[in-house]
């Protein structure tokens, strides 16, 4: 069953398209990466991106071409990509920085009336510090440590004698080293 010559058109259009979204996806993954400086965040926003432009590329080619994949339709997704990529990413991105930052800057207006809040939470924080700095020791145990027996006091304890203040250097071949 052949598609007619219209119905192709169409789904390369589509595919543009398609491509055109997959840069955009990509294009917010990489905000997000930039924002949001997590070092494992990047393979899995990668993963999930990828996970998603092959899906949509074999959903879109089970309507469109009633379940073939085209090699014009591969090609048209890149195509769409690149004329993303080229015209419309740098406006994209900084129109998404710019709603960023707007938020951003919206944000902490409506958190100004939370700053006394949070200089009085970090005074009692710093106070808890400055009294319990060493409360973690008030409970170790501390170690005993004794000196080294000598020679001397090392022989009487297993019931030997020194001779006139000397060590004995008699015994077995492991007890001379």
């Amino acid at each position: 069953m052949d598609i007619s010559v219209e119905a192709q058109a169409a789904a390369l259009a589509g595919a543009i398209l398609l491509g055109m979204g997959a840069g955009v996806l990509y294009d917010l993954f990489r905000v997000l990466r930039v924002r949001i400086p997590l070092k494992f965040l990047g393979g899995c926003l990668d993963l999930l991106f990828w996970l998603a432009v092959t899906a949509s590329l074999f959903l879109y080619a089970q309507t469109a071409e009633q379940g073939r994949v085209r090699l014009y339709l591969a090609a048209a997704l890149l195509l769409g990509g690149a004329v993303y990529f080229h015209f419309a990413s740098p406006l994209f991105l900084a129109g998404v920085d710019f709603l960023l930052g707007f938020m951003g800057k919206m944000l902490g207006i409506f958190l100004l009336p939370l700053r006394p809040l949070w200089r009085l939470f970090k005074k009692i924080q710093k106070n808890i510090k400055n009294h319990f700095l060493s409360w973690a020791q008030w409970y170790k145990i501390e170690v005993i440590q004794r000196k080294p027996l000598r020679n001397e006091e090392l022989l009487n304890a297993r019931g030997g004698e020194a001779r006139n203040g000397q060590d004995q250097k008699s015994g077995h071949s492991d007890q001379n080293r």
